[in-house]
């Protein structure tokens, strides 16, 4: 579990069973109040930013991120029908760069807007 202090930039965490890593920290002090904290936070998923306020009797789980580093081989248009896949399903497949014979496929729709960076 992370409290409110640990939220530090480069921490990813899960809100709303989504990942999320913070770009900004700010911590804030009010004469009265309780202390909170300003993030700028960014979704790993859909990649949009957004501000988020976290008081302190929050809590967040830290998000399980897995980094690898992977080479784009290919895109392979729709499957089969036979398979009762749709024909417009697209597939990107990479590899792993240190051993060539481990690959990997990941749909359209996990990729989302990166797919217009990849060159084989």
């Amino acid at each position: 579990m992370l409290s409110y202090n640990d939220l530090k930039p480069g921490v990813m965490f899960e809100r709303d069973g989504e990942p999320y890593v913070v770009l900004e920290y700010q911590h804030v002090k009010k004469q009265r109040g309780k202390p909170i904290v300003q993030l700028k936070i960014k979704n790993l998923i859909s990649g949009k930013v957004s501000d988020y306020t976290v008081h302190q009797n929050e809590s967040f789980e830290e998000a399980e991120i897995k980094k690898m580093s992977a080479q784009f081989i290919y895109k392979k248009r729709g499957l089969s029908a036979q398979a009762g896949l749709p024909a417009d399903r697209q597939e990107y497949w990479f590899k792993n760069p240190d051993d060539p014979s481990n690959r990997f496929s990941l749909e359209e729709k996990t990729i989302r807007g990166t797919k217009l960076y990849l060159t084989p």
